[in-house]
Parts: C-alpha cells; sequence; structure tokens
C-alpha cells in the first residue's frame, strides 16, 4: 500500500521520468545519487522531511527500474 502512495507523488514522477531515460540502473543509481546530492546540498527541497520523502520517492523510482529490468532486461516505463 505505501509504495502506491509513493508511486502517486510528483516526486516519484520526477525521478522515474529520469530513471525512463538511462540504459541501465548502475548508471540510473549513480546519475540519481548526484543529481539528489546536488539538489539536497543547495537546499533545494526546503525542508528535512521533503528532502526525506524525495530520497524515498528516488529509491522506489530506482527500485522499479531495476526489477523490470531484471525480469525482462528492458526498459521501464516505455
Amino acid at each position: 500500500m505505501k509504495k502506491d502512495k509513493i508511486r502517486n507523488r510528483v516526486s516519484y514522477s520526477f525521478w522515474a521520468n529520469i530513471v525512463k531515460k538511462v540504459d541501465c540502473p548502475t548508471r540510473g543509481e549513480a546519475i540519481c545519487a548526484e543529481i539528489y546530492k546536488q539538489m539536497d546540498d543547495r537546499f533545494l527541497f526546503n525542508s528535512e522531511q521533503q528532502s526525506r520523502w524525495d530520497k524515498e520517492s528516488m529509491d522506489l523510482a530506482l527500485a522499479d527500474f531495476k526489477s523490470a529490468w531484471t525480469k525482462s532486461n528492458i526498459r521501464l516505463f516505455s
């Protein structure tokens, strides 16, 4: 149930759009981690709670991508 709620967030959509443009899970993790770090370092989340929610959304988008990649070796969200 909680994963469905996370997938409905604007932040999940943001991270999923980034992840779907990546060609492999490892590269997706590196790219998303760098984007997240840059945003967090510049205080773009406006609060610690929003930062945690975005991290949670990013992690789930990456997990969904990995799962789809592993199951079928095709890109997620195509």
